[in-house]
């Protein structure tokens, strides 16, 4: 009687082990896939706003060098 109970305990923890691998798996599957758009998608707007950013300090330095120019500071 010992082996057979045996045998069922090693057949259900087979079984509990599988099922947790089958539900766990697609879980952590999503969640990566869902990180590496989010990351992407952060990425792409970080950039977007560092170009921005720069685009207006480029603006800024053009207009003080004209107005250097036009006071006569330099040439």
């Amino acid at each position: 009687m010992k082996v057979a109970a045996r045998k069922r305990w090693l057949y259900r923890s087979k079984l509990l082990a599988f099922t947790l691998l089958l539900s766990i798996a697609p879980v952590l599957i999503l969640g990566g896939v869902s990180s590496y758009t989010a990351s992407a998608s952060l990425q792409e707007e970080v950039d977007a706003h560092q170009q921005s950013i720069l685009r207006h300090m480029q603006m800024q330095v053009d207009e003080y060098n004209e107005d250097l120019r036009q006071a006569g500071i330099i040439q």
